[in-house]
């Protein structure tokens, strides 16, 4: 699983069917969250890169639309290491944040993605073009699946959902895209907690764990921890996740409402 794809994953922990986004967001355009990406070999911990989420509005094929634009490197530095150089973008309906246009380009290690996927909803298709370092490029047409959406805008949409109903245990299943294929993982909800950031600020979170896929970085299973402010804007502060080598943990460093 990259990077930035697994940074946000753990993020849709509702059933899509069951729960309609509201129609104020606990984002706005302009919104900029910016992290922190610390490794560990051994017992030493090291900041090696970044991550940045922004907002963004655009007017999209005649409608108005949200523009995320997810941004994550490692710093030049450390580049002879692991170099990472990873874009994501999602356009999304401002009505029920649903996908409508989504890019990833990412350089993790070597290992390059460049795919672009368009969701049709009259004609019910996902048109996409991939082309992977270990995937010959290729476009075509997927049947789309309801209540997909790309992993950049199910993490905004996790956000404009209520939470006050969670049950510490509950395992909810989710669907997502990567790489022209669907991927039916599942997010568990751990419970109430409070934790200390870099900045010394203690936050209520809610905190919950996810299955990813592995990849070029992580490990695949329930390998991934996330804490989430319990508050209206549910910023996450801190990412947690076991990789095939050490540990990485992201910490939340700035936040522009």
């Amino acid at each position: 699983m990259k990077l930035i794809s697994s940074i946000t994953l753990f993020l849709v922990v509702f059933s899509l069917n069951a729960q309609e986004v509201k129609n104020t967001y606990p984002f706005r355009s302009g919104e900029k969250i910016d992290y922190d990406v610390r490794y560990s070999i051994g017992f030493f911990w090291f900041t090696a890169g970044f991550v940045t989420f922004n907002v963004d509005s655009l007017e999209y094929k005649n409608q108005s639309a949200y523009h995320f634009v997810s941004v994550g490197s490692s710093y030049p530095g450390y580049d002879w290491i692991f170099k990472v150089r990873d874009r994501y973008e999602s356009i999304v309906t401002y009505n029920n944040l649903r996908s409508l246009y989504f890019t990833r380009k990412t350089f993790e290690g070597g290992y390059v993605v460049d795919n672009t996927y368009v969701f049709d909803y009259d004609k019910k298709q996902i048109n996409y073009r991939i082309n992977n370092s270990n995937i010959e490029e290729k476009s075509g047409t997927m049947d789309w699946e309801h209540q997909i959406r790309d992993v950049l805008a199910s993490a905004y949409y996790l956000r404009a959902l209520d939470m006050k109903n969670l049950v510490p245990g509950a395992k909810i299943p989710l669907n997502t895209i990567l790489d022209a294929e669907y991927f039916p993982l599942y997010v568990r909800y751990l419970g109430k907690i409070k934790i200390e950031n870099l900045d010394g600020k203690i936050y209520d979170c809610l905190k919950f764990s996810a299955k990813v896929v592995g990849g070029s970085i992580f490990k695949e299973g329930e390998n991934l921890q996330v804490w989430v402010t319990n508050d209206k804007r549910k910023i996450p502060i801190k990412i947690q996740a076991e990789i095939l080598v050490g540990q990485v943990k992201v910490y939340m460093t700035d936040y522009t409402p």
